[in-house]
């Protein structure tokens, strides 16, 4: 199901557009992870580029509008009839108040929102190595509610902010031996269910130019439960998928070869433009619980190896993406 809305306020410059999707499920096999990484990265682009497109247009007629009203003030105090002798300022407007304050002017401001609820992910894949007891192959369900979030605002100087807001809730993974997607009250997850946020905020100046960004991560409980095996399984399926992903970012347009990058540049490299601006990131987090269980056959129940627990952990760094990536 999906249901979309959009709403504009002309007088206050205020545009709103809503996404809703339910029950989506995507399914992924090993053949299908460079289709759906390619995929994925056209449905990024095109969003980035209605998002701007959309952005550009409610600014401009935001500053259109502002132009208008401070020609609209010239005109009236141009035609204003001269002030007497002993007359002040205040006591000569005969104009009906038509004394011009900037701090009339309004900003102009674009909100779109994206949500996603029951969104579920699946990920096919053989077991290597595993035991008589294991299945050949086994499926790893991610399951979760989605918000993102975009806001631009523009303020009559010029100065503004961009502001990118993801929020997951319930978000678990649990791993099972069908394609299909099956309830976390049949099989235990994982991972989670967690619920965290993730914010950037961006700062603008002279009509879009970024001078700062500040990035903030906030969960509010990591919980983790499983065997060697599954930690391996997973490995194994997210390492493949990032060489998918790898190969479809680093392929140009005249099918060479890209230079290799390491594993930090590449992580960070989505991030790459206005790389040179001054970066905080933050991290918060409430409560974390790892626990590791022993490898056990059918016939017995596990038992746990490893218990980590941790709370109330916060971090912070500042710098820049360049410096961060070795290019500074």
């Amino acid at each position: 199901i999906l249901r979309a809305s959009y709403s504009r306020d002309g007088q206050n410059h205020l545009n709103e557009a809503e996404v809703d999707v339910e029950s989506v499920i995507l399914r992924v096999t090993p053949t299908t992870y460079q289709d759906c990484a390619r995929g994925l990265h056209r449905i990024l682009e095109l969003a980035h580029l209605m998002t701007r497109e959309m952005e550009r247009r409610v600014h401009k007629k935001g500053r259109l509008a502002r132009d208008k009203q401070v020609a609209m003030h010239a005109q009236k105090a141009a035609n204003r009839p001269p002030l007497c002798l002993g007359e002040s300022e205040d006591e000569g407007d005969h104009s009906g108040g038509s004394k011009y304050d900037v701090e009339t002017l309004k900003d102009s401001s674009m909100l779109l929102k994206v949500r996603a609820k029951g969104a579920t992910i699946l990920f096919w894949a053989q077991r290597r190595g595993s035991k008589v007891h294991a299945p050949a192959a086994a499926v790893v369900q991610v399951v979760s509610n989605a918000l993102c979030m975009f806001q631009s605002v523009e303020n009559p100087d010029g100065s503004g902010g961009n502001t990118i807001h993801i929020s997951l809730d319930n978000l678990a993974a649990s791993i099972n031996t069908v394609f299909e997607p099956v309830s976390l009250s049949k099989i235990p997850p994982i991972f989670g269910p967690i619920a965290s946020e993730v914010r950037v905020v961006y700062a603008t100046v002279n009509q879009g130019r970024i001078v700062s960004r500040d990035v903030s991560v906030d969960c509010d409980t990591i919980l983790s439960c499983m065997s060697p095996n599954d930690i391996k399984f997973i490995f194994n399926i997210t390492r493949k998928m990032m060489e998918r992903v790898r190969n479809v970012r680093n392929l140009p347009d005249n099918g060479t070869t890209a230079p290799k990058h390491s594993f930090v540049s590449s992580f960070i490299q989505p991030f790459r433009k206005g790389s040179g601006i001054v970066t905080t990131v933050r991290l918060e987090l409430q409560t974390l619980s790892l626990i590791l269980l022993r490898d056990h056959s059918s016939s017995n129940r596990a038992r746990e190896l490893f218990d980590f627990t941790a709370s109330k952990v916060k971090a912070k760094c500042d710098g820049c993406i360049s410096a961060m990536s070795g290019e500074g």
